[in-house]
């Protein structure tokens, strides 16, 4: 039994959880008696009525005292114990092992000269001072911060994602992995989801209120006859808006995102190729909204700079999981022989993907991760050689949140049901193997057979497609090779 470590949301720092705050209000203490409670009703409808009759009255300071100073205070009378079982690697931190504590009786605790005895459900964070969630310390809480420029479609890549995980339970080797959102954002990407199906409408920038981040409790259920468990957690994504990434100095919004930076458990960076120099200097320029390449140099220099003096100066290299995501990939599925991209790359392959119920290892992501890493460092050094000494050993992929097929005008699109998202779970599913929380399925029997997806790609796309050739392996058997195409040679 115990607890699993306590993060807020809001500020995302870590804390212990005798460090949790009870707001000194009446309002927060449930009174033991019912009658108590009836009468502290009266009371608070009696203040509200005289501040509408004009009496008024000077709005009292909020104060906050953490659980072991009101236990210091010999105001805590009982506690109410939850039994959580946490999981084996967490066993080995002391702070884990102690019993999570759900609710305290408090008896005379002194509030604003009256001393109130009652029940404590709620607690705050000791930082910011905003509620701590109920799930906090009941389950592993893992937060990401989505970072690129306002260009990159992060706010339309997280609608899409809200509309693809609703509902909808993902067949792993040994288990199924399901998503439920919650909380005041995941009704806000609800609304965005609504606007596109009915409207065609897209949304826009994220704007500069939206501080919390779009919440996920993930269940794992394992298959009977597996050797994993049962497990549940909570995931957190933060949607950090582009335009403080270009240089837009914003101080109040810069004190609250600096910790969202350097508490994150995980990063997911967008990478928009129309920012990309090898991109504005082989496509038309209209594309590209009238922007010249010295506004892309500073886009990207913005970017770099925020990050460094945020994360980098601090802590070095990023070493918690990330992931590199080339977005919008369906530009480079449509401009693929202006850009040079050989048509059976991984990046512009849209069959080229996760098979469901298959292996999530090396056969599948090596491709994947190679090929369009190789992509970003051809489309742009400057760009490969930031997220190099940025992050230590990201993953990369390309993803597409709509898909080649609709047709965008400002923010608005022709027909939603030709939205074909590309890859847009798989960073999710990519973050949480590296949070250990699902297997990595490395396992000889789900390897999926890539080379036979770039064969079929080339058969079917290629101008000219060299068949692969039949070489003999170890054991007598045929093995085979690669094509290639003419964009090769």
């Amino acid at each position: 039994m115990g607890y699993y470590p306590i993060k807020c949301i809001h500020c995302m720092r870590p804390f212990r959880m005798e460090d949790r705050c009870v707001k000194l209000d009446p309002e927060e203490i449930r009174p033991l008696n019912p009658e108590m409670d009836k009468n502290t009703a009266l009371n608070h409808e009696y203040e509200i009525n005289e501040g509408a009759a004009g009496n008024r009255r000077q709005d009292r300071q909020i104060l906050y005292k953490k659980l072991w100073e009101l236990r210091e205070e010999g105001v805590i009378e009982s506690e109410e114990i939850q039994n959580i079982n946490i999981s084996p690697e967490y066993r080995n931190i002391p702070e884990c092992r102690k019993d999570f504590i759900q609710s305290v009786v408090v008896k005379d605790l002194e509030i604003s000269g009256q001393k109130i005895s009652g029940t404590v459900r709620k607690f705050y964070c000791p930082f910011c001072h905003n509620e701590i969630i109920p799930m906090a310390g009941k389950m592993p809480m893992y937060l990401v911060s989505l970072l690129g420029p306002s260009s990159a479609g992060k706010t339309v890549y997280l609608t899409i994602l809200h509309m693809l995980l609703s509902n909808r339970v993902y067949s792993l080797p040994q288990g199924m992995l399901s998503f439920t959102n919650f909380g005041a954002v995941g009704k806000e990407f609800q609304k965005f989801a609504l606007n596109i199906r009915k409207k065609n409408e897209l949304p826009s920038t994220t704007q500069e209120n939206r501080k919390d981040p779009y919440l996920l409790r993930v269940s794992y259920t394992a298959y009977p006859n597996s050797q994993e468990i049962n497990k549940e957690c909570l995931l957190g994504l933060i949607d950090m808006r582009g335009e403080m990434l270009q240089g837009e100095h914003n101080e109040a919004l810069m004190d609250y995102n600096v910790p969202q930076f350097k508490e994150a458990d995980g990063f997911i960076m967008m990478v928009d190729p129309e920012t990309l120099e090898g991109v504005y200097n082989r496509l038309p320029g209209q594309l590209f909204g009238g922007r010249s390449i010295e506004q892309l140099d500073m886009i990207l220099g913005s970017m770099k700079e925020v990050i460094m003096s945020c994360i980098t100066d601090a802590i070095g290299k990023i070493q918690c999981p990330s992931v590199v995501a080339l977005a919008k990939t369906d530009i480079l599925q449509k401009n693929y022989a202006q850009l040079g991209i050989p048509l059976n790359q991984p990046v512009i392959a849209p069959n080229f993907r996760m098979v469901p119920g298959t292996n999530l290892g090396a056969a599948y992501y090596e491709p994947m991760n190679l090929s369009t890493r190789a992509c970003i460092r051809y489309l742009s050094g400057t760009l490969t050689n930031f997220l190099d000494t940025t992050f230590r050993n990201p993953y990369y992929l390309s993803l597409s949140a709509l898909g080649n097929m609709v047709r965008i005008a400002g923010n608005r699109i022709d027909n939603h049901e030709r939205i074909r998202p590309l890859r847009v779970e798989e960073p999710l599913l990519r973050l949480l193997m590296e949070f250990n929380f699902i297997p990595r399925f490395y396992q000889q029997d789900f390897y999926y057979d890539s080379a036979a997806v770039m064969e079929k790609w080339g058969r079917e796309r290629a101008e000219i497609w060299t068949p692969p050739e039949s070489v003999p392996d170890a054991d007598g058997g045929k093995k085979r090779r690669r094509g290639h195409s003419d964009l090769q040679k």
